[in-house]
């Protein structure tokens, strides 16, 4: 089933991998183990929780997906620590929407001594319920349609949000970083943000490309003439340009301003009414004959304003001289037009008089000042970076080669950052982890609401029965197995450790739908079996490298053997029976946990690799030698690691020593407890010792002889444990004391001599102990010993040269503190790189540089990028064994 499981997960959309209807987040295994049990032919399932995966939260997800699909689930444990972490676990949940944490939920814990069902019937908790019920009734009411349409638009907007990020042309974006490599940009900052740069640059680039080598001259003797002013350039080309389009427009007749040796332009219009008036004063027959005063005057004044070339008088060139007034006045309209200033127009008229003006000039290099200036205003960072200064305009007319070089290379990087960002700018603004924690709290509100109405539904239509049962279970009876039905109603999850839930409820096959059994390693198949009858499926979590039940473990083999060969006997009798199946049936045994038996016959299987407890440095070594470097760290450190790993060495005076106890550590750890207590929120810690002599030492000296021994058990939790009696157990710090002296080590008796592979046998037992005892610290391990690591021998050299060597490779690393504060998935990130299989095999050869500007080119794409899940910049530097430096860029 596990193939057909991997190919549904691999077949099921993004969105729905991400979107999913459950009251406390999952993780991909836990996932595919809900998709696994929503086939009835699954039967068997194991769940393989190696230390802090966290199983009990993964009981939680099996409970209330049951209980919202209207199945009952049976929840048992031979360790009742185990069961009380899993209510607790249920409860918080679900007290996340109560009015407040005392809240007694209706989740039925049977037994003795934490059995719940009286507290729940209790009048005052049943008020509570009950009020609770119908105060959420419209609240829930208003919000399913508001969390459809909550789900719906974050459907949409991952969909949109992959489909943008997918859109992006990833040669495009090759060619980006190599083009800002090739152009020397250390930093992204220096790239301008104005959309419009590039296209003023490619303008610039067509005009000065266009250029003749005489109009480039001409520009810059222009631009020497107006003393580099982009204004005044302008003004310049303007009115040259005006000159050339005037010779070309007029042609022979600018020839005609020769008639005059001055032109001034405010007499322009005058010249031509002046004009007129020769021309009226003409007689045809008699000429100018009897006008002859009027003919002075005009000529008079003519001489004065506008003064002729040449001898011959003007009524002798009056037509010539109306043509050259016309050209004038054509001009000057054409100079309007041009927006040229009376001065421009009055030097060009004299340029114009005195002869052809020519220019090689195009039109369109009267935009290039404007183009240059803006271009020098947007992109001044980038020409800094690139060329040490800003062009001048000078600079920009010569345009030599490297500027040149230069400008191709800008316009096509903000060529291609603009093809780049367009995707980003369609991103949605996506908020996952916000609107899952919204919808989760609403999943979580719906089953206290569920929960609620199936007590107040039975307490209120069922209330004999549930007086009754009450006495049952005070009494420790089983219940009537026709009631049993209404009782599962009222009560979807029951929690009973398993020595215990038969006395209560019937044995009937399939009578519950769900059956989960916790720490299974420790449970052997005859404890397990009245439980596997009552139901439909059963879900077993253990872990075969931890602990198994050491009461089963060490039964009498004799014994055990006689019941093994009776059921061997009646199992060939009754049935057609191979060499395979025989030997399959040999491992129903009492020595058998049910975990183990539980691989024989599975249906579905998965591990759990997400590691929540701990640091990666701390479970490291169980990572490693147990579990095949899988487990994957959670927890990001957030402190130098020299505050995760520590050891010190004691100095053993050679006085009397005690057999496998060590004053001396004992001492040492008592000063460590007290310097502690000085701390206003102190960390819970425990100590594990090899040997059952140093805890009961250090039991004495701390929790009776110490005079903070109460301070110890309150403020620090302190507990004194052996590696084999550290199971379950968790602290923030965990004091290794190893007692061994050089002159006195016995290390070799409880653990293996060297690290393997162990199935059975002692050695199997040696080796569950380093990966128990080892995975227990939440905050820091701290290894006290009296002699130099080095000294050591076996398995417990290996694990101090294991610790060792993390803490010499995390040294290597950026401490938290070095990555960008502003990005919170940069530690998360360094965090995961530690737990990759390639930096665990190659850490001493790997040097990570942070904050490489990954998210800063990220936000180069996109002006408004505000998501910190991608604002990860790390670059590893991989040293090869050629000596040659790989760089990776994550």
């Amino acid at each position: 089933m596990r193939p057909n499981v991997e190919r549904e997960w691999d077949a099921t959309a993004r969105d729905v991998r991400l979107i999913y209807e459950s009251p406390v987040p999952l993780n991909e295994e836990q996932r595919k183990l809900l998709m696994a049990l929503q086939n009835p032919k699954c039967r068997y399932a194991v769940v393989e929780g190696p230390p802090g995966t966290g199983k009990s939260h993964s009981i939680t997800a099996l409970v209330f997906d049951a209980i919202m699909n209207g199945k009952s689930v049976l929840v048992l444990s031979d360790k009742m620590e185990a069961l009380d972490v899993v209510e607790d676990k249920l409860s918080q949940a679900l007290n996340d929407v109560r009015p407040g944490d005392d809240f007694q939920n209706p989740i039925l814990r049977l037994g003795r001594q934490s059995g719940t069902y009286a507290k729940i019937l209790r009048k005052g908790t049943r008020d509570r319920i009950q009020t609770h019920y119908h105060a959420a009734a419209p609240i829930l009411k208003r919000s399913r349609k508001k969390a459809q349409e909550q789900t719906e638009k974050l459907r949409q907007d991952i969909n949109k949000t992959v489909d943008c990020l997918s859109s992006v042309d990833m040669e495009k974006l090759t060619r980006y970083e190599r083009l800002i490599k090739a152009l020397g940009l250390s930093e992204f900052e220096s790239m301008p943000k104005s959309d419009d740069l590039g296209n003023t640059l490619a303008n610039s680039l067509g005009i000065l490309n266009g250029l003749e080598d005489s109009a480039r001259e001409e520009i810059l003797t222009l631009l020497a003439a107006t003393q580099d002013d982009a204004d005044r350039l302008t003004s310049a080309l303007r009115q040259r340009l005006f000159e050339a389009r005037v010779r070309e427009s007029e042609g022979a007749e600018l020839a005609l301003l020769a008639e005059f040796e001055s032109i001034r332009l405010e007499h322009v219009t005058w010249l031509k009414n002046v004009l007129i008036e020769f021309k009226d004063l003409r007689s045809p027959i008699f000429g100018y004959l009897f006008k002859r005063d009027e003919k002075k005057a005009l000529q008079s004044a003519l001489d004065k304003r506008m003064p002729l070339s040449g001898i011959q008088p003007p009524h002798k060139r009056v037509s010539k001289l109306m043509d050259a007034a016309d050209v004038m006045i054509s001009i000057r309209n054409e100079a309007q037009a041009a927006a040229l200033t009376d001065k421009q127009l009055q030097e060009s008229f004299g340029r114009l008089a005195k002869g052809p003006v020519k220019t090689a000039m195009p039109d369109t290099v009267l935009n290039l000042p404007a183009l240059v200036s803006s271009v020098n205003r947007g992109g001044a960072s980038v020409f800094e970076a690139l060329l040490g200064t800003v062009p001048s305009l000078t600079d920009w007319i010569r345009f030599d080669a490297s500027l040149k070089d230069t400008v191709e290379k800008v316009i096509e990087l903000l060529g291609l950052h603009e093809a780049v960002a367009r995707a980003f700018e369609a991103l949605p603004p996506l908020d996952l982890q916000k609107t899952q924690a919204e919808l989760q709290q609403r999943q979580a509100f719906e089953l206290a609401h569920k929960l609620d109405g199936n007590v107040i539904d039975f307490v209120t239509n069922k209330g004999a029965l549930a007086t009754t049962l009450r006495s049952l279970i005070a009494k420790k009876q089983p219940f009537p197995s026709d009631r049993f039905g209404d009782l599962k109603k009222a009560f979807p999850c029951i929690i009973a450790g398993i020595r215990e839930f038969a006395d209560y409820i019937p044995l009937e096959p399939g009578i519950v739908d769900l059956v989960v059994i916790d720490e299974a390693s420790q449970v052997s198949i005859g404890q397990a079996l009245p439980a596997l009858l009552r139901g439909k499926q059963i879900v077993v979590l253990g872990d075969e490298q931890q602990f198994a039940n050491v009461k089963t473990s060490t039964a009498s083999r004799a014994v055990n053997q006689e019941y093994v060969n009776e059921l061997e006997a009646v199992f060939v009798k009754n049935f057609a029976v191979d060499a395979e199946k025989l030997e399959r049936m040999r491992n129903f045994d009492v020595r058998t946990s049910i975990l183990r038996f539980f691989d024989l016959i599975k249906h579905f299987d998965v591990m759990l690799k997400k590691h929540f407890r701990g640091y990666a440095e701390l479970i490291s070594f169980s990572s490693r030698y147990f579990y095949d470097r899988q487990l994957q760290a959670i927890r990001i450190r957030a402190i130098p690691v020299g505050d995760v790993l520590r050891f010190s060495v004691v100095e053993f005076t050679g006085g009397p020593e005690l057999r496998n106890a060590n004053e001396a550590e004992c001492v040492f750890i008592e000063e460590e407890l007290d310097a502690l207590l000085e701390e206003e929120d102190p960390p819970s810690v425990g100590v594990i010792t090899p040997f059952r002599e140093q805890q009961k030492l250090l039991t004495r000296a701390l929790h009776f002889d110490s005079e903070n021994s109460e301070d110890y058990k309150e403020r620090l939790r302190l507990k004194v444990m052996t590696f084999d009696s550290c199971q379950g157990e968790e602290r923030d710090r965990i004091y290794y004391s190893m007692v061994a002296t050089e002159n006195h080590d016995r290390l070799n008796y409880i653990f293996p001599p060297e690290m393997g592979n162990y199935y059975d046998g002692n050695d199997k037992l040696k080796a569950q102990r380093l990966n128990v005892g080892y995975s227990r610290a939440r905050e820091r391990i701290h290894f006290v010993l009296s002699k130099p690591a080095s000294a050591y021998k076996g398995t417990t050299r290996e694990v101090l040269k294991h610790y060792q060597r993390e803490l010499e490779n995390a040294a290597k690393l950026p401490s938290v503190d070095e990555v960008d504060p502003n990005s919170p998935m940069e530690a998360k990130l360094l965090g995961w790189l530690q737990q990759t299989a390639f930096f665990a095999e190659y850490a001493s050869q790997i040097e990570v540089v942070p904050q490489f500007p990954i998210g800063d080119y990220l936000r180069q794409l996109d002006p408004y990028y505000e998501h910190p899940g991608y604002r990860v910049d790390f670059l590893v530097l991989f040293t090869h064994s050629t000596g040659k430096k790989v760089p990776i860029v994550i």
